[in-house]
């Protein structure tokens, strides 16, 4: 049985692009499985398509998923 694991950044991100991109790489490191960005009309949280196109170049294992896009 294989267990998945996924990662989701919450509602107060603040992550320049070197510390976005330091988490994903920790993220493939350390074996996740997945990236999950949810679009916010308010508050401080990356462009969900933006930063998984940014993540997209860095990884060669990670998927991707948006918990919401309005």
């Amino acid at each position: 049985m294989k267990v998945r694991v996924g990662f989701g950044f919450g509602v107060r991100t603040r992550l320049n692009d070197h510390g976005f991109g330091d988490v994903v790489d920790a993220l493939e490191d350390l074996g996740f499985d997945s990236l999950w960005l949810s679009e916010r009309i308010s508050g401080e949280a990356p462009d969900p398509l933006v930063g998984m196109s940014f993540a997209a170049g860095r990884t060669r294992r990670l998927k991707f998923g948006m918990s919401v896009m309005v």
